[in-house]
């Protein structure tokens, strides 16, 4: 239930990757999902998201959303 808290209040970005995983259990199990809930938490630096989103499987739009998601916390 708490798992991937912060990535599952971005609905768009969540639902995008439940749709390609298939199953909430791939969803909770997927490196790419955890990434990217660190990343919306505030881990990371916006260049090093940079460099990883080719591996994330998100679409052009989610990765859009995921960097204004990181950008705001100005780092």
């Amino acid at each position: 239930y708490h798992q991937k808290y912060y990535l599952q209040l971005h609905r768009a970005i969540a639902d995008e990757y439940k749709r390609s995983l298939g199953s909430m259990a791939d969803f909770m199990a997927s490196t790419a999902t955890a990434r990217v809930n660190g990343y919306i938490k505030g881990y990371g630096t916006i260049e090093g998201l940079i460099q990883e989103l080719p591996q994330l499987g998100l679409s052009e739009a989610a990765e859009k959303s995921l960097l204004q998601i990181v950008e705001g916390y100005g780092r």
